[in-house]
């Protein structure tokens, strides 16, 4: 089965472990990066042409709002240029994981037949990217203004949004990552509670 946008959570890992500085590199956002989701119905972060964002930002228009502009950026970066060096890296750091059933052909979860994971290694490597810098405070913001108070990123997950959320808001919930792909996955949810440890 597809993963959708719980694909973003290996998109964070392998971006973290590339980069040492996350709040010191800054990125161009290129032109033909943007491009490539022309069409694609994409979930957007609202990153524009010109703009220059640390990768500690780009992290949170990826794993907030679910910016599929985000993914592609950082692939392009940390791949030097070549999105799909980014994602041999993706799918190296699933097999170092142990995720034996999981396979990506792409940074942010569009369709494709060569992308697929299983819960039980959506686990491992949620567990796993909980253990790196920043993911369970980014994952678990509601709003974020990293980008200025006029380019607000609004979460996508319900279980943490209180004013947005409606029945779905759980109070106990953290975090961390949903997706929706029609075609393959329909909704997908990655999350964590806490009460009473």
């Amino acid at each position: 089965r597809g993963t959708a946008s719980v694909t973003k959570i290996m998109t964070y890992i392998v971006a973290v472990e590339n980069v040492s500085d996350l709040k010191g590199r800054m990125v161009q956002v290129k032109d033909e990066t943007l491009d490539l989701l022309l069409g694609t119905g994409s979930s957007l972060s609202g990153i524009k042409k010109g703009d220059v964002l640390s990768v500690y930002e780009l992290l949170h228009c990826l794993m907030i709002p679910s910016g599929n502009d985000a993914a592609l950026i950082l692939a392009d970066y940390v791949g030097n240029g070549d999105i799909s060096k980014f994602v041999d890296l993706m799918n190296q750091k699933a097999l170092e994981l142990g995720c034996n059933d999981t396979h990506y052909a792409n940074p942010h979860g569009l369709v494709d037949k060569n992308h697929y994971t299983t819960a039980n290694d959506i686990a491992k490597m949620t567990k796993y990217a909980m253990s790196l810098p920043y993911f369970s405070e980014i994952t678990n913001k509601v709003v974020s203004t990293i980008l200025g108070d006029d380019r607000p990123l609004v979460t996508t997950n319900s279980l943490i949004d209180k004013v947005r959320g409606g029945d779905y808001y759980y109070r106990y919930a953290k975090g961390i990552k949903t997706g929706h792909v029609d075609e393959s996955t329909g909704y997908c949810l990655v999350s964590t509670a806490t009460n009473s440890g």
